[in-house]
Order: C-alpha cells, then structure tokens, then sequence
C-alpha cells in the first residue's frame, strides 16, 4: 500500500523511470506494486504498458498474475501494445501459464495479424512440448507473412521439439526474406545435419556468397 502511494505521487515520467529501472535492482520487492498497478486502477496506457513488460521480464509475481494477464490479453478495447504485452508477459511463465493456452490459440487463428508475433512465441514458451503447438506454429509458415516469420523463430527456439515442422520450413524457404531467413535459421536449430535440410539450405547458402561477392 505504501509503494502504490508513493507511486502514484510521482508525476508519469518519474513513474516510468521507477519502473524502468527499480525492477533489476529490487526484483521480487516490487511486484507487490506491480501487482497493485495491474489490478486496481486508474493507471495510464503508456505506464500499465510498462508495468505488464515488467511482470514478463522478471516473471516472479505470483501464479495469481497470470489470469489477469489473459484477462488483459484478450481486452478487445486495450490497445494493441497493451494486449501484446500481456502476452509477451504470458510468455515469460513459461509452462506455469498453461491456463493461456486456449487464449493464445484463439488470438493465432484470428484475424488480426497485430498479435501473431507474440502469441506464436509465447505458445511455444507455454506448450513447447505438445505436438499441437508445432502444427499451429507450422500453419503459419504459409502465408510467408510478419506472422509467419515469428512463427519460423518461435519453431527455431523449440529445436529439436519442433521436428514436425521441417518440411513446412523448408517450403517457408521459398518465401521473400525475411521469412526465408527465420525459416533457414529455424532449419539450423532444429535439424542442421540433415540432408534433406542442407540440400534445401544449398541453394539459399550460395545466394547469399554470391551476393556477399557482389
């Protein structure tokens, strides 16, 4: 209660700096104010955007965040930022956030393309081992879009778990960059001593000497 007071005295640009810099040096002693800033308001966009950032970069408040998190993510009147935020938040709890999942499944089958990049990453933080999560992400790949290449990096992050998904990466080759390149880098996190994977790499890999000579 006293941090919130203090907080909310402080005019917004001391509020962002307190945020920006007081979480590394306190760590778990301030998501009490994290918590408190997410949950009651009034707060600013711009601050809320900062505090939610917060809470998935240092992901130590308590499991209790993360249905608010899904609350705010899925907030059809929140700004984009924010519910991407929430999302990247999400993320940051890895497995623990497991309640997400529906959520993140629904936002990547949607049509707005805004909140792609971060529910394909933080799908494959949440679900990394289910089979699900590499169909969704492989899915993806198809449209050789922005969403499509946070889907081929979120596929490279996985490794050896996303298996499933090389053939479509390999098709994703054919892409413009820079999707190509996040499906060729995804290819070399997740399978790179495979001949099928370096045949398809060998034509990229020479194009790029080529255009390194030029």
């Amino acid at each position: 209660a006293n941090q919130r007071a203090v907080f909310d005295s402080l005019s917004p640009a001391d509020q962002q700096y307190v945020l920006a810099h007081l979480r590394a040096a306190l760590g778990a002693k301030l998501d009490p104010l994290l918590i408190s800033l997410v949950t009651t308001p009034p707060v600013q966009t711009a601050t809320l955007v900062t505090v939610v950032q917060e809470l998935g970069t240092y992901p130590t408040a308590p499991l209790a965040m993360v249905p608010k998190l899904v609350e705010i993510a899925q907030e059809p009147l929140a700004p984009a930022e924010l519910r991407n935020a929430a999302v990247r938040a999400l993320g940051g709890y890895g497995t623990a956030a497991e309640e997400a999942i529906p959520m993140l499944s629904t936002l990547l089958e949607g049509a707005d393309h805004s909140s792609h990049a971060a529910a394909a990453a933080a799908l494959a933080a949440i679900d990394p081992g289910n089979p699900k999560t590499v169909a969704t992400l492989s899915a993806m790949l198809a449209d050789c879009d922005a969403a499509s290449e946070s889907a081929a990096r979120a596929l490279g992050a996985l490794g050896l778990l996303a298996q499933d998904a090389v053939p479509r990466l390999v098709e994703a080759l054919q892409c413009p960059e820079p999707v190509s390149l996040a499906a060729a880098t995804a290819l070399g996190s997740i399978a790179p001593s495979t001949p099928a994977v370096v045949e398809a790499l060998l034509p990229l890999t020479k194009a790029n000497e080529q255009a390194a000579r030029t």
